[in-house]
Parts: structure tokens; sequence; C-alpha cells
């Protein structure tokens, strides 16, 4: 995991970390191989950025994904529990487990069927 920017004080940052790479080991190995091999086509990734504000990701939530990063509000990470920021975490995995499954090509599809 590269952690790009965090907004956040040096503490939450490493408790982000801490709790991502917890999150990441408690997922299933298949699931966890599908996603580590996805992550190496973008070269090493995924980039992680705690931001304050998630206009900068242009997004509407708490927590967004894309196939090699990882965005989360930062201001959370101090303030939530921690059993609630493993819980974006591993929904944000989720999202890119499914990309890494083709996703997105499945997406297409289902559109052109419309």
């Amino acid at each position: 995991m590269v952690l790009e920017d965090y907004e956040c004080t040096l503490d939450d940052g490493r408790r982000f970390c801490e709790l991502f790479r917890d999150v990441l080991q408690t997922i299933p190995a298949d699931a966890r191989a599908a996603i580590m091999a996805h992550w190496q086509t973008g070269g090493g990734s995924p980039h992680v950025w705690l931001l304050n504000d998630r206009k900068k990701w242009k997004g509407k939530g708490w927590a967004a994904s894309t196939d090699l990063s990882v965005y989360m509000v930062s201001t959370l990470i101090g303030r939530l529990p921690e059993e609630h920021v493993r819980t974006a975490i591993a929904h944000e995995l989720g999202h890119i487990l499914f990309r890494a499954g083709g996703e997105r090509i499945i997406a297409l599809l289902d559109r052109s069927n419309r």
C-alpha cells in the first residue's frame, strides 16, 4: 500500500494503515490473491488517499475506490470506532475484488441490453 497523501494526523494515518492491513489479511485467501494480482497491474498499488474533502476525488460518500486507488474522508479516521473504519475499508476492497474479476465488462454488457 502506498499512502499517497494524508490530510490527518500522523497517528490517524498510521491507524488507517494498520486497519487496512488487518482487513486485507482477514479476507479469504483467494479473494486477497485476486486483489493483490490486480494491484500489480498498476505497478504496486493500491494508492491510498486520506483527504479532508471528498470533492477532491469527485465523491459523494465517505470512502471510494477505483481500480488502483482507495479514498477516504480523513476526518472520520480519528472519530469513528475502529469497526466502522474496518467496514468502510472492507467495502472498498469488495469493489476492487469485483473489478479484478471483470465487473466493468459485465456492467457494460448489462447496459447494452437495456
